[in-house]
């Protein structure tokens, strides 16, 4: 889904998810870590600066880190060129 979502002109993407251990869904924090760097390195292999994918864990009560992490991200993701994928 996140080399989709840049194939359709995506700027950035960023996929959140629960801290390890916390998630009522399973394993699933554990498998975005293992997935997180070959996605990085994917993204370089197509051109894209890895700074345009962001992994984030967190736990039900750090909203205010969640919003600090998703406007570092924007602000950071604004400051690159544009991505030659976008139509």
């Amino acid at each position: 889904m996140v080399l989709f979502a840049f194939e359709k002109g995506a700027e950035g993407v960023m996929v959140l998810g629960c801290k390890d251990k916390e998630c009522r869904y399973g394993p699933g924090p554990e498998q975005s870590t293992k997935i997180a760097e070959p996605i990085k390195a994917l993204i370089h292999i197509l051109g894209l600066e890895s700074e345009r994918f962001r992994s984030v864990k967190y736990s039900f009560n750090e909203k205010n880190r969640l919003l600090e992490e998703i406007d570092s991200f924007a602000k950071e993701v604004y400051k690159l060129k544009k991505s030659p994928f976008v139509p």
